[in-house]
């Protein structure tokens, strides 16, 4: 079976790969200030997490042979991940954004969860 679409895979590539992104680039003088700036650093790791849930339930939506009623079931049990996502992202433990998590761990920056827990609530996932 696929891993994913291609753009989920570079993008995590890309998230694990920073620090090596960033020191060819001050090698070759090449100035890319957002990759030093907290706040676009916490959404594109956010966006990475985010992408590979959809990713998640993209494949499992695919799946060969799979009747309407196990389809149904997987967007709505899917929602209901949704809720969790938002109650984890609003204690601060980033339990399903390891991502997210890693970056913060690793910087001690301080997490904008109020923000990603808006950004979730208005995806129209949860009702």
């Amino acid at each position: 079976m696929c891993d994913g679409f291609p753009v989920v895979t570079y993008c995590n590539t890309l998230a694990k790969s920073l620090n090596e992104i960033k020191t060819f680039l001050n090698e070759k003088r090449i100035d890319h200030p957002e990759l030093e700036e907290d706040k676009w650093l916490q959404k594109f790791n956010f966006m990475v997490d985010t992408t590979m849930k959809l990713n998640e339930l993209n494949l499992k939506l695919q799946g060969k042979g799979n009747p309407a009623y196990a389809l149904l079931e997987d967007s709505s049990l899917f929602r209901k991940k949704i809720t969790s996502f938002v109650k984890d992202m609003e204690s601060g433990k980033l339990l399903h954004f390891k991502n997210l998590k890693q970056y913060r761990d690793e910087t001690n920056a301080t997490i904008d969860t109020n923000y990603f827990s808006i950004a979730l609530k208005n995806k129209g996932w949860i009702h």
